[in-house]
């Protein structure tokens, strides 16, 4: 005597019961999905990262470029110094590791400005970073200038 055959049961003979040979494709999947959401998410923050200290530095060279100009172009030694100076205030200092500060005028480098009254201050600051550091950038060094 046979037991009545019910329709789910009928349609796993005709296809065949796959549960065994699948069981393990979706944790796999997303264990996969996860670690490249997860360094799309540390790109993310090591890019806002850099772009945030890309907006600080562009402001140390701005304000170093706006103390020294009023010195140009009789006294550049004092520019210059007056520029550093100000960078320095805003956390970029010249003698510090990773960090270079160069005014530059008419006088020195006449095609950095246009005209004798301007001066050029560029800084180049060297950020670090955090979840970069598992493909070898340690830090990225950022230059920004003001005229």
């Amino acid at each position: 005597m046979s037991l009545p055959v019910t329709a789910r049961e009928r349609l796993r003979l005709m296809v065949g019961d796959t549960t065994d040979a699948q069981s393990g494709a979706t944790i796999i999947l997303v264990a996969f999905l996860f670690t490249v959401l997860l360094g799309f998410a540390a790109f993310a923050v090591d890019f806002g990262w850099l772009y945030l200290n890309g907006i600080r530095i562009q402001h140390g060279a701005d304000a170093a470029a706006l103390a020294g100009v009023v010195y140009e172009p009789g006294d550049q030694p004092t520019a210059y110094a007056e520029a550093r100076f100000s960078a320095a205030e805003n956390g970029y200092n010249h003698f510090s590791s990773g960090t270079t500060v160069t005014p530059v005028d008419y006088s020195d480098d006449p095609t950095a400005v246009e005209i004798q009254y301007q001066l050029s201050v560029t800084i180049e600051h060297s950020v670090n970073t955090f979840f970069m550091r598992i493909f070898g950038f340690d830090n990225i060094s950022i230059g920004k200038t003001a005229v």
